[in-house]
Formats: structure tokens, C-alpha cells, sequence
């Protein structure tokens, strides 16, 4: 009897684990291959004040670039990684028409997420910034094991005792709290949240997608349905 209770005991615990772990997932990745798969992903909407969402974010890319993609983005995020893979193909094929407003929006389920995001501002202050953010996804397996001076260092940042107390400091980073506010504002729910040109993805766009928006933008049409359109705060 003990061990049927015991087994029972196990098989409950197995399957609350696998439901935290599956919510968690949904907000995360923000259910985007399970919604195109259903079939249940809601159109794209057009933001209409979407520029006044630019200042928020850092500017990675020409500033004078037609199409702009805004990321609520979190360094320590697995789709987030996957999403820069896909955006930095996207912008080596366009290398002047498409430039990305990356907002930090980190998680609190992601422990190193703040403190990645610090750290990638620290790195601005040295004009580094997009080769640490760079870095940070594709070592973002080492997030809380490879040092930020280590980061750094290979990011190009010149003064790593200056960026060391920077990454020391706990004093709110501005521009990270103001990403968190305007992601809170506009009902940012999952990482990575994507606009385009104003057009707000319901989920992570796919490669194909992202690329047949900016073209269908960059040819001067609409890439979606005009009646999806509402404010972006």
C-alpha cells in the first residue's frame, strides 16, 4: 500500500511539473508555433502611434532604415534567441532597409535576465552595445557561469573596469524600468513581442513571415488587413 501511494505520489507530482512547465513555455514563447500550428494566431495589428514606441528602445541598425522592428525582447529568453537568429539573417539581407528598436522587456522568471540586461547597457554606455547583445544570445547558454567582464571583453568594450562597476551598481537602469512601463502599457504578455513597421505580431513571427512583411513594406504596399488596427498605449 505504501508503494502504490508512493507511485501515485510521484505520477501527481510528474504531472504538476509538466503543466508549471508547459504555462511557463506558453509565456515565454508566447504560443507562437503551437497558435500558427492550430491555426489560432490572431492577425497582425496595425500600432498607429508606433513611432512614439521608438525612443523606449536601443537602435541596432541604420536610423534611417524604411523598416523598423521593434523587439520587447528579454536576453534570457529561448525564443528571443531564436527570434535574433531569424532578425540577423533578415537584416544581413537588407542590410540598409532594416534596422531593429530593441526594447528591454526581462522576465521575473528569468534570474539573470535584469542582470543581462544591466550589463548590455553598460556596454552601450561604450558604444558596444550591439555586439554584447550579439554575444549574450549566442552564449546565453553561459548567462550566470561566463563573467560579464568575460562578455565584455569579447564584445569589444574598452574599459572593463569602468563596465565592472557599472554591472555592480543597483540603482534602477532607466532605460530598462522604461521598458518594463511601456511593455506593461501596451499588454506586452511574452518575449519576444515583435512590431514591424507598426504591425504587431499576435505571435513570434517565422522566418518566411518576418522576411514577406519587410518586402511587402519596402514595395510600398500593406502587408496586412488595414481594419486590424488599434492604439499602442
Amino acid at each position: 500500500m505504501h508503494t502504490r501511494i508512493e507511485s501515485a505520489t510521484t505520477v501527481l507530482l510528474v504531472v504538476a511539473a509538466l503543466v508549471v512547465a508547459g504555462a511557463t513555455a506558453h509565456r515565454e514563447f508566447g504560443g507562437s508555433a503551437q497558435g500558427r500550428a492550430a491555426g489560432t494566431a490572431p492577425p497582425p495589428e496595425f500600432v498607429a502611434n508606433w513611432k512614439d514606441l521608438v525612443p523606449t528602445g536601443v537602435l541596432v541598425g541604420d536610423s534611417a532604415a524604411p523598416i523598423k522592428i521593434i523587439e520587447f525582447g528579454d536576453l534570457e529568453c529561448p525564443a528571443c534567441k531564436t527570434f535574433h537568429s531569424t532578425l540577423r539573417d533578415l537584416a544581413r539581407e537588407h542590410r540598409k532597409d532594416v534596422a531593429l528598436i530593441f526594447v528591454h522587456y526581462p522576465l521575473q522568471m528569468h534570474r539573470f535576465a535584469r542582470p543581462a540586461a544591466r550589463a548590455a547597457e553598460c556596454a552601450r554606455d561604450q558604444g558596444r552595445f550591439a555586439q554584447y547583445y550579439d554575444l549574450t544570445y549566442d552564449k546565453q547558454d553561459s548567462l550566470g557561469i561566463k563573467p560579464w567582464t568575460s562578455y565584455a571583453a569579447e564584445a569589444g568594450v574598452a574599459d572593463t573596469a569602468l563596465f565592472l562597476r557599472c554591472v555592480h551598481k543597483s540603482t534602477p537602469v532607466p532605460s530598462v524600468e522604461a521598458g518594463v512601463a511601456l511593455g506593461t502599457r501596451i499588454g506586452v504578455h511574452a518575449t519576444p513581442t515583435v512590431l514591424v513597421n507598426g504591425w504587431r505580431f499576435g505571435s513570434t513571427p517565422s522566418g518566411p513571415d518576418l522576411a514577406k512583411t519587410v518586402v511587402t513594406l519596402l514595395e510600398g504596399k500593406q502587408p496586412f488587413a488595414a481594419k486590424n488596427s488599434h492604439a499602442g498605449t
